[in-house]
């Protein structure tokens, strides 16, 4: 098959959150699986260049619609890990994506409803005809608006337009000029059928005008998709989701194990395989004391349970700070590794840190470290994480594959992947340790019990490492998958 994907990341060379991984990800296990792939993201330029092998122009003037007028823009093509990469330069004055950053800008709206309308530009004018458009969060949701609505009357042929919501609280709620500014018809589609936002009448709402448009839309795990369905995860959209519930599936992610990977990881200090269960503890454990030392932690074989996560909200917070506490309290060392858009957040962790700093049995990095995350998921024993919601989750699966067992409350993407060894009806299946409520009660339960497990059950601890190492978190099952959804038989 020949597939498109458009997002506003990929990884490594643009990348905020998981939807860059994703995007990579599942690129690569499609072209594995024979089928050609391409991506296309803006021109961006705080792009790490330094990964994209063979830069050069592949349109030179691709006209596309704004404001009345047609702006000029450059098509490059480079190729990020064997994967072909398009990417939209325009020549407008606002200079949209020479900005040094990816989102934080006041036009957000219209940079993105601008490279959506650009997107279709360079598919016609090119000539491509894939059996698959596949559009990534509210950034590219005008897609299949624009096919609809424009470009299959303009002889543009795509045979499936899918979309995937990586996160629903972001919808892309808008004016109608900026719609307009692109050459839709706000009035057209400002009605309850099409992009009218379910609670702000006045305003249009991408992510809504992809779910109506679009062949089939996906999540990023089946919880996710359940509890997006409902009053209390539907972020206002709970309505038209189980409307169109036919329409709407949720595929769980994978990792990318050419990248995260204890046997072939170059970042790690020690590799190790579940192939080899004596090396695999034996390397395991130097990885532990490796990271210890890298991080002045007292010595001594205490349990270490690390967290690898973005410090905002939607992560809970508060439930972080409670695990550090009671993990330190309880007899166990804690590694937080992660950063804020928000200053104030931000303060309350520089302050937490000086707290525990002199301590030596808790480190705070605040800010990423490529090369340390990489030792905190093969070092640590176990790996918390404690989300109010979470689509799918990456960490809780890379720490699994690291056989770093995880804590984690049961909600979207981490109750499809961590089943707890004491309580889950597939006892054959536990993997981790899990806690309903985001509360303090519910940390210190998942926290306690983790910690009883490695300190007095060892031999079942080491057979739950093995487990977790030996589970296949590949893209091979969901990227099969998503081709069924495409159409390929």
């Amino acid at each position: 098959m020949y597939i498109i994907h458009t997002a506003a990341e990929i990884a490594p060379i643009a990348k905020v959150g998981g939807l860059a991984d994703v995007v990579a990800g599942l690129s690569k296990e499609l072209v594995a699986q024979g089928h050609t792939v391409e991506i296309i993201i803006p021109k961006y330029d705080c792009l790490d260049y330094s990964s994209v092998k063979d830069l050069q122009i592949a349109y030179e003037n691709l006209y596309s619609y704004y404001r009345g007028a047609w702006i000029r823009n450059t098509i490059w093509r480079g190729f990020v890990d064997g994967l072909t990469v398009f990417m939209i330069e325009p020549h407008d004055e606002t200079h949209f994506f020479q900005r040094g950053s990816y989102y934080d800008c006041p036009d957000n709206m219209e940079r993105f409803t601008y490279f959506s309308r650009a997107v279709l530009e360079f598919l016609l004018k090119s000539n491509r005809h894939p059996d698959v458009v596949h559009s990534h969060d509210w950034h590219t949701g005008l897609i299949p608006v624009l096919y609809h609505e424009m470009y299959k009357g303009l002889g543009l042929e795509i045979k499936k337009n899918i979309f995937t919501i990586h996160n629903l609280s972001h919808q892309g709620l808008t004016e109608g000029w900026i719609i307009d500014a692109i050459g839709l018809k706000s009035a057209h589609l400002l009605h309850f059928d099409r992009l009218q936002d379910e609670t702000h009448l006045h305003l249009l709402n991408i992510l809504k005008g992809a779910i109506v448009y679009a062949d089939s839309c996906t999540t990023v795990s089946p919880s996710y998709a359940k509890e997006i369905q409902t009053v209390e995860g539907g972020c206002g959209l709970n309505r038209l989701l189980t409307f169109y519930s036919s329409k709407l599936v949720g595929i769980l992610n994978g990792i990318d194990i050419s990248y995260w990977n204890p046997e072939t990881d170059p970042l790690i200090p020690h590799k190790y395989s579940p192939k080899n269960k004596d090396q695999f503890f034996k390397n395991k454990a130097r990885c532990k004391d490796h990271l210890k030392k890298r991080l002045h932690l007292n010595e001594g074989n205490k349990p270490l349970i690390g967290i690898v996560t973005r410090l905002v909200h939607q992560k809970g917070l508060d439930l972080i700070v409670q695990a550090l506490h009671r993990t330190v309290e309880t007899g166990g060392q804690f590694i937080l590794m992660g950063s804020s858009p928000d200053p104030i957040v931000t303060e309350r962790f520089n302050l937490l840190q000086e707290a525990v700093l002199p301590t030596h049995e808790a480190h705070l990095e605040l800010k990423h470290n490529e090369i340390l995350a990489h030792q905190i998921f093969a070092g640590c024993d176990a790996f918390i994480i404690p989300s109010l919601f979470e689509p799918c989750g990456l960490t809780q699966q890379i720490s699994l594959k690291y056989g770093t067992l995880p804590i984690a409350r049961r909600t979207g993407g981490l109750a499809d992947t961590v089943f707890d060894v004491e309580t889950s009806p597939h006892q054959k299946m536990g993997n981790g340790f899990t806690f309903d409520h985001p509360t303090t009660e519910g940390v210190n339960w998942g926290v306690d019990r983790t910690l009883k497990t490695f300190m007095h059950k060892r031999i079942l601890w080491q057979e739950l490492m093995i487990k977790a190492a030996n589970l296949d978190l590949s893209w091979h099952l969901p990227a099969g998958q998503y081709l069924q959804l495409y159409g390929h038989h």
